[in-house]
């Protein structure tokens, strides 16, 4: 036996564990199998089953994410914000309807420091993939413009899908334009209608009394209030602009009055805390506005019945104004009176013609702020020749 095995190994024919096998003379022991065999199990898979774990994955986990398929498009409707209750609409788009589980969300960037108001998303009426969402502002306007990226998360995951909306901050409001505006100056000016141009007129008699001098600015206040285009743009009353203004009352040399002297101007500035009471606006600045003491009509017309008169035609208004004018102006030499009428700080009223009785009659219009103050009702006759 020895002499067997020398001349197997001498031949190559025997396997390095043949010592087990040696030791093993018994006839049931069990012959192991070669090296190949032996080799760890994960050797031994098919090469089909050695390629990448990604190409192994089902087909089903090989496609995009489910939230970035989902979402068609987001689109929004206006891309700025530049008022208080300003508000814009985000839509998104989707490519199936909503199941009941599901949950379609829009975040901002800006997490918890956001100054946005996101609604939930309603369904278009329209159109069931499409859910539109109302922003607007949770409190007030920016210090400095911003932009926040809204972006769409399906079932709480991020989408690729989103849409970037700028916050103005508050516009600025001079308030030079105010001088601007009573002298008849630049854009502002033009909307002037008042009269005596470059001056808040006074009740006679007051140019001393702060008290009727505030009275006398609040009113003016309240009337640029009411101008149609101001009107358009500020929800305002009187009173509430009124409470964020100081107001220092100035002598000629525009020193501040200490005592009761006669007020030449006052000069507006803004209270301290108060800059921002108007929404939308951050007012700031200073203005000077003089004054001007009105002239009583009571004391202008000393004749105020012009006698026997001729005209052309009685049923042309102009022509009448115009004549009755020229008459009341040669009986009354008031220089105050003739500039009223130049500048329309006063005109006629209606002329009332009666042909049978040949008579005739009208009245003063004055205009607000006018430099002639309306302290009588006065009647303008004549008679027709």
């Amino acid at each position: 036996m020895k002499k067997l095995l020398s001349l197997l190994g001498a031949m190559g024919m025997l396997a390095s564990t043949g010592a087990t096998v040696v030791s093993c003379g018994k006839k049931d022991t069990e012959e192991k199998k070669p090296e190949e065999e032996n080799k760890p199990e994960e050797e031994n898979k098919p090469e089909e089953e050695n390629k990448p774990e990604e190409e192994n994955k089902p087909e089903e986990e090989n496609k995009p994410e489910e939230e970035n398929n989902i979402v068609k498009s987001v689109t929004i409707s206006k891309k700025t914000i530049d008022k208080k209750a300003g508000t814009s609409t985000v839509k998104v788009e989707l490519n199936k309807n909503l199941s009941s589980s599901d949950k379609l969300t829009l975040i901002s960037d800006k997490g918890d420091l956001s100054i946005l108001k996101i609604a939930d998303g309603v369904p278009n009426s329209k159109n069931s993939q499409i859910y539109e969402f109302k922003i607007n502002i949770k409190n007030d306007l920016p210090k400095e413009k911003t932009t926040e990226t809204l972006t769409a998360y399906f079932n709480g995951k991020s989408t690729d899908k989103s849409v970037e909306l700028s916050i103005s901050t508050r516009s600025g409001f001079d308030l030079s334009v105010i001088g601007q505006f009573i002298n008849g100056e630049g854009t502002v000016g033009g909307f002037n209608k008042f009269g005596n141009k470059g001056f808040l007129s006074i009740t006679s008699g007051n140019m001393s009394n702060q008290n009727a001098i505030l009275e006398a600015i609040k009113l003016y206040v309240k009337n640029v209030l009411n101008i149609p285009i101001v009107k358009l743009i500020f929800k305002l009353d009187a009173e509430k602009v009124i409470n964020m203004l100081n107001i220092e009352y100035l002598d000629e040399s525009k020193n501040i009055i200490t005592n009761n002297e006669k007020v030449a101007f006052i000069k507006i500035s803004i209270k301290e805390g108060h800059a921002d009471d108007i929404d939308d606006y951050h007012a700031f600045g200073t203005a000077e506005v003089k004054l001007a003491e009105q002239k009583k009509i009571s004391e202008l017309i000393t004749t105020s019945d012009l006698g026997e008169m001729t005209f052309k035609n009685l049923d042309d208004q102009t022509e009448l104004k115009t004549a009755l004018q020229e008459k009341l102006l040669a009986e009354n030499d008031s220089e105050p009176l003739g500039t009223a009428f130049k500048t329309k700080d006063i005109e006629f009223d209606k002329v009332v013609i009666d042909k049978e009785k040949k008579t005739g009659s009208t009245k003063f219009k004055f205009l607000f702020n006018s430099s002639i103050q309306n302290d009588a009702e006065i009647d303008i006759k004549f008679t027709i020749a």
